[in-house]
C-alpha cells in the first residue's frame, strides 16, 4: 500500500502561479519618476493568457542579462494582490520565489504609455 504512494505523488504538478487574474498593472521607475499603467481590454487579455503560462523556477535557472530599467508587475488574482520585479526580459521575482514568462515583457513593452 505505501509502496504505491510515491507513484501517486509523482504525477502531481505544482499549482499554477496565477489563478483568476482580475487586473495587471505595470509600475515603471524612470528618471522622471514613477508611472503606473493598468492594462485594459485586449492588452489585459493577452497579459492574462501569458501569465497563466508562468512557471516557478530556481534562481540559477534565470537568464543572466539584466534589464536596464526598473519594472514592477502588480497582479491581482484569486490568490492575492502581489507585486513582482521584472529583472530580465523573461524572469521576475517576488516573495522569495523566481518565475519565468517568455511573453510578459513583450506585452509590457508594447503597452500604450510604456517607456521605449
Amino acid at each position: 500500500m505505501f509502496a504505491a504512494l510515491p507513484l501517486l505523488f509523482a504525477g502531481c504538478s505544482s499549482p499554477p502561479v496565477f489563478d483568476g487574474i482580475d487586473s495587471v498593472t505595470i509600475i515603471a521607475q524612470t528618471e522622471m519618476g514613477t508611472s503606473k499603467i493598468e492594462m485594459k481590454g485586449d492588452q489585459l487579455e493577452r497579459a492574462r493568457a501569458c501569465l497563466y503560462d508562468t512557471e516557478e523556477i530556481q534562481q540559477e535557472d534565470a537568464k543572466s542579462e539584466l534589464l536596464q530599467e526598473i519594472l514592477m508587475l502588480e497582479v491581482k488574482d484569486r490568490t492575492a494582490d502581489r507585486t513582482f520585479e521584472l529583472y530580465t526580459d523573461e524572469n521576475f521575482h517576488g516573495a522569495k520565489k523566481y518565475y519565468r514568462s517568455s511573453c510578459i515583457f513583450k506585452i509590457i513593452k508594447n503597452s500604450p504609455g510604456s517607456s521605449p
